[in-house]
């Protein structure tokens, strides 16, 4: 092979490798590109994730609340139930009493009654 020859080929090797690298150099180019997007899009949905996070522990913050509170209700009521219970059981006994009362007074003026015509 003469210098020309072994130049030529030279040159043209050259050529085809440095077309080579501009080929992998836009490759790599356009993959850094597409994994700048996926990292993008990576951080915006941890801070999505976070956001949703904190909502869903909101909620349930507010739900465990809710239900603390609907106890505390629901203890008061039956507290209050009892007592209004008591307090029922004790005017039926005064009723009961008073019925007791009513029917004996009732007897003492029929008699007092009978009395009073015998006197007339």
């Amino acid at each position: 092979m003469e210098n020309e020859e072994l130049f030529e080929l030279l040159e043209k090797m050259y050529s085809e490798m440095q077309k080579g690298f501009k080929e992998i150099h836009e490759e790599l180019r356009r993959n850094s590109e597409g994994i700048r997007k996926n990292t993008e899009s990576i951080i915006a949905l941890e801070g999505e994730f976070k956001e949703a996070k904190k909502n869903l522990y909101d909620v349930f913050k507010q739900n465990a609340d809710m239900i603390s509170e609907i106890k505390d209700i629901l203890t008061k009521n039956t507290e209050d139930m009892l007592e209004l219970s008591m307090t029922i059981s004790g005017m039926k006994e005064d009723i009961n009493l008073i019925a007791s009362e009513t029917i004996r007074n009732d007897s003492r003026i029929d008699k007092i009654n009978e009395k009073l015509k015998a006197v007339k």
